[in-house]
């Protein structure tokens, strides 16, 4: 799959779409945005329902997030990129709250939808949602068990600076809904972006060093433990990461731990009773980011 537009490759089940040049020619329109917004945040969450394994305690104060966005900046040259930061500069999303669903790129407001509606599902069920004056977003929508229904996480790209951003974000579980006892498993998908191989190829293929994976995860509510595996990477790129094993501490909503061993991850719980989860992660030893999402099953 090699197109001129600047998008994320699609992975795996469905393989990373994505764009990483400034045309847009074939892209999906989508209507159901408003502009200029900014995302409200509500860091406490939403959800309710009750606890079907005990609370967190009120003492417990969660983790501060410090990778939840990702931005790689672009050097653009006759509409095109031409290379792209090697490290990102990262930031706190303000998306989290009961507004989870819409983010703002190059001053547009997007609606991201849970099924195609008005923005469009790729040629692998990738939701791609663009407007040719400012930017787009892909995210991977809640068509099966393994989507989730209270986070979103993916990526947008501003066609002003052509930027490009890993995020995640949702409606928070209360810590009081967190369960404190028994374990959990998740599935679901990952992005992942490797700017060295994509700057190899920045200015003929727009999906090399970008994939599209499958994460699975435990949570040891007994153990204030969650591990799990982002693996199964597909796209252009003839080399491909190896799995990269997330081992994170639960501390109230949240949790922080290593990528590989050399690596960071993070990331909250979202629903009620912990239903969903995303986060990031930095892979140091393969100089790999991403992010990730994950339903209870």
């Amino acid at each position: 799959m090699k197109a001129k537009l600047l998008a994320l490759a699609v992975i795996s089940i469905f393989a990373l779409s994505a764009c990483a040049s400034g045309g847009n020619d074939n892209k999906p329109k989508v209507d159901n945005t408003t502009k200029p917004a900014q995302n409200s945040g509500d860091n406490n969450g939403g959800a309710t329902g009750g606890s079907t394994g005990g609370g967190s305690t009120s003492t417990e104060t969660p983790f501060t997030m410090k990778q939840q966005v990702a931005t790689f900046k672009q050097t653009i040259k006759n509409g095109k990129p031409v290379s792209m930061t090697n490290t990102p500069t990262y930031s706190t999303s303000n998306g989290d709250g009961d507004n989870f669903k819409k983010i703002t790129v190059n001053g547009y407001t997007f609606t991201m939808l849970d099924t195609s509606g008005n923005a469009a599902l790729d040629e692998d069920r990738t939701l791609v949602g663009q407007d040719n004056n400012y930017g787009e977003y892909q995210v991977i929508p809640n068509i099966n068990n393994r989507g989730t229904a209270y986070a979103k996480y993916g990526y947008t790209i501003d066609y002003k600076t052509s930027n490009f951003n890993l995020f995640y974000q949702g409606k928070p579980t209360p810590v009081a809904e967190v369960p404190t006892t028994g374990k959990a498993t998740y599935q679901g998908y990952a992005f992942a972006l490797d700017p060295v191989e994509r700057n190899k190829h920045i200015t003929r293929e727009r999906d090399y060093g970008e994939w599209k994976g499958v994460s699975e995860f435990t949570a040891d509510f007994d153990n204030k433990t969650l591990t799990g595996t982002l693996s199964g990477w597909h796209s252009s790129s003839q080399t491909k990461p190896k799995a990269v094993q997330i081992n994170a501490k639960i501390q109230a909503n949240t949790f922080q731990g290593t990528a590989n061993t050399t690596g960071t991850a993070e990331g909250k719980f979202y629903g009620a009773n912990a239903q969903n989860l995303a986060g990031a992660f930095n892979d140091k030893s393969q100089n790999l980011q991403g992010v990730f999402g994950a339903n209870k099953q």
